[in-house]
């Protein structure tokens, strides 16, 4: 499941990115999953989603992205 959401998660980052790209100024994205989660959910969801996303499981910029890297940070 976790793996699903940061794949979709990536998906849209990354159409957020080339739409940014289209347009002036430097593109700034930020996803936020809600902090009012149980201690569970954010253990064994957050977390393997932010895994994902950090480790480059799964691409986030464009194929021919010439920014800088995108970061996933976990608030």
């Amino acid at each position: 499941m976790a793996a699903a959401a940061a794949l979709i998660l990536a998906v849209d980052a990354e159409r957020m990115l080339r739409r940014a790209a289209e347009s002036s100024g430097e593109p700034r994205i930020q996803i936020s999953i809600g902090h009012e989660l149980s201690e569970d959910m954010n253990a064994y969801f957050v977390e393997a989603v932010h895994d994902h996303l950090k480790t480059r499981a799964i691409r986030v910029e464009p194929e021919e992205w010439s920014g800088p890297p995108v970061s996933a940070v976990r608030a």
